[in-house]
């Protein structure tokens, strides 16, 4: 759950550090008591404090519905409150004293507005445009569900990448070689993808992608939180998985992390939470033996995704010349030994900046759209990575698109009325790989209408499914023979926002980006005077020939407007940004000194 902004500067791609010189930044954001909406590390050091104020995780909530099954299956484990209106995702929480609901994308639009934000205090100037990367196994939905919000944050998205591509094409680009066959393996915190690529001198060609949306660290952190609940169960007959306990179980996930972490170099890590409940201490002593336990079904689904890979990309393991691991998933020893295994003892490459990578190739990506003369020569195809379906008349599916085909692409079908008079035509979308309904998503019904009435079966009418390079889906209709173009709506199941709640969500963005300079604004201020008061005390308090230059009297009203100052500022933590400069700007500061 980490973000990592970079950009094309004189010739060369640059990771940006954030404010704590680090490449990546926690894709957290929370909003506390006095209002203050918090973003990255400032967020995540106060979720156990603040839990259910503190939003993440929000990439799997993006672009599902409310009766997505991923929701009945995970939504309880989180400490914020998700709720469901028209069938869309809610966030709720506090901002100050107010009650507000945030779709996931506008928080993920603060997060990529952060992202901005540091590539424009590096750069001096305005950001507008990005690429941004996704999970390979994002559906459409969520695709577009991304796009807007990017369009929020205020940014013209030039192209959504999935993470593997983009980490296989930052690897290509630093390691440039003959042609071969790179096995991606990209395990983060929510999603586990593979894509299989052909890279030659600067040439990327995707060949096969597969993923599973809840596989994860996160997912790896809740079975051994489910573990030690049921441990502190048996000992105390307490069940921590009540909402009244919410704080304690950020504690425990706070820990649980830690241990994981601890895992990957050690044999052994201790869980240990002072005053889990009832003023008792927790302790467990986590082995790397009983975590790969915990943990061991989900990873048995881990190499079910590697052979579908291979199987559709006509691969054997052997032909593999490259495995490249990415994601902070991937230091987890098990995993690494696995993968290993799979391939017969083949050993995976390590020692690559995880968190970096997939950053690195998306600026590559957009070097590249923007026609920078470095990357004239690379050359990305990438591949849509879900196989999208029609229903039929008689209520069976007919694949429309299949799964890896390469984008962007074009598929015409031609359709004729079924009745006499026939004015609309409707078709289901289905995405998924399964063969019936049921097995697979419903994207929603395509409705052509403004139809000519004629007989049966007279007119011909040609419907243009198209996948952009983005892997996001429109759809055109015409008749076949004059042209003549039809009205085309495509009802999704599950809505994404119209232009219109996307203007009026990016305004909203753009006020809490005023006040958050406000604040820091307000927290600069207070610090300056904080420190030039104390200084100023020090200084009439050291025995060095600049103090002796004071009399006592000037000595004793430094002390005082010092103090003042310290007791006001401590006094009013709330103060407004105009009653600070009032107070601490005006005549009476100590400023004139």
């Amino acid at each position: 759950m980490y973000s990592s902004v970079g950009v094309f500067k004189d010739g060369k791609i640059e990771i940006i550090p954030n404010e704590q010189g680090n490449s990546i930044t926690p894709s957290y954001v929370a909003f506390n008591a006095n209002g203050e909406r918090l973003i990255g590390d400032s967020a995540l050091n106060q979720l156990t404090t603040n839990p259910k104020n503190t939003i993440f995780d929000v990439k799997r909530f993006i672009g599902r519905n409310w009766n997505d099954p991923f929701l009945t299956k995970y939504v309880h484990y989180y400490p914020f409150n998700v709720t469901g209106k028209n069938d869309r995702i809610y966030i709720q929480v506090l901002v100050g004293e107010k009650v507000r609901k945030f779709a996931p994308e506008e928080i993920s639009a603060m997060v990529l507005g952060k992202m901005k934000e540091l590539a424009e205090s590096y750069l001096k100037h305005k950001v507008t445009k990005a690429v941004i990367t996704v999970p390979a196994c994002f559906s459409k939905a969520q695709r577009q569900a991304t796009k807007d919000a990017g369009a929020i944050a205020g940014l013209d998205v030039k192209r959504i990448i999935n993470e593997p591509t983009a980490s296989a094409m930052a690897y290509g680009l630093l390691n440039n070689g003959t042609e071969r066959f790179v096995l991606v393996i990209d395990m983060g915190a929510s999603t586990f993808d593979v894509s299989l690529l052909n890279v030659d001198q600067g040439m990327f060609y995707v060949i096969a992608t597969d993923g599973n949306t809840s596989l994860g660290g996160e997912v790896f952190n809740q079975q051994v939180i489910n573990f030690l609940m049921k441990k502190h169960q048996e000992k105390t007959g307490i069940d921590l998985s009540s909402r009244k306990y919410i704080v304690q179980m950020q504690k425990l996930r706070r820990e649980v992390e830690k241990a994981k972490r601890t895992l990957s170099f050690n044999k052994e890590a201790l869980v240990e939470v002072e005053n889990l409940v009832n003023f008792e201490d927790f302790e467990y002593t986590l082995t790397r033996a009983r975590f790969e336990e915990i943990i061991m079904n989900l990873l048995k689904s881990m190499d079910e995704v590697i052979k579908t890979v291979l199987r559709d990309g006509e691969k054997e393991k052997s032909d593999v010349d490259e495995i490249i691991l990415v994601g902070g998933s991937t230091r987890i020893p098990i995993i690494q030994q696995r993968i290993k295994d799979f391939f017969n003892g083949k050993e995976p490459i390590r020692g690559i900046n995880l968190g970096e990578l997939a950053a690195y190739g998306a600026v590559a990506q957009g070097a590249m759209l923007s026609g920078a003369d470095h990357l004239n020569n690379v050359l990305l195809v990438d591949v849509n990575p879900n196989t999208l379906w029609f229903e039929t008349i008689y209520e069976t599916l007919q694949e429309l698109i299949p799964r890896n085909k390469h984008i962007p692409y074009v598929k015409r079908l031609t359709f004729s009325t079924a009745e006499d008079d026939q004015t609309r035509l409707a078709i289901n979308i289905y995405e998924g790989e399964g063969t019936t309904s049921e097995e697979n998503l419903f994207l929603g019904t395509i409705a052509v209408t403004n139809i000519p009435e004629f007989s049966r079966g007279f007119l011909k009418i040609e419907v243009l499914f198209e996948i952009d390079a983005n892997s996001i889906l429109t759809v055109s209709a015409k008749e076949e023979v004059t042209d003549i173009k039809f009205n085309v709506k495509f009802h999704k199941k599950i809505r994404n926002l119209f232009p219109g709640e996307i203007k009026k969500r990016k305004k909203d963005a753009e006020k809490f980006a005023e006040n958050d300079k406000t604040v820091k604004e307000i927290v600069d201020t207070k610090n300056s005077h904080e420190r030039f008061a104390y200084s100023h005390r020090n200084l009439i308090s050291d025995k060095s020939q600049l103090s002796k230059k004071f009399s006592e009297d000037e000595k004793n009203v430094i002390h005082e407007e010092g103090d003042s100052m310290i007791d006001w500022i401590e006094s009013n933590p709330r103060a407004a940004l105009g009653d600070i400069k009032e107070i601490l700007i005006g005549e009476n500061s100590t400023r004139k000194l």
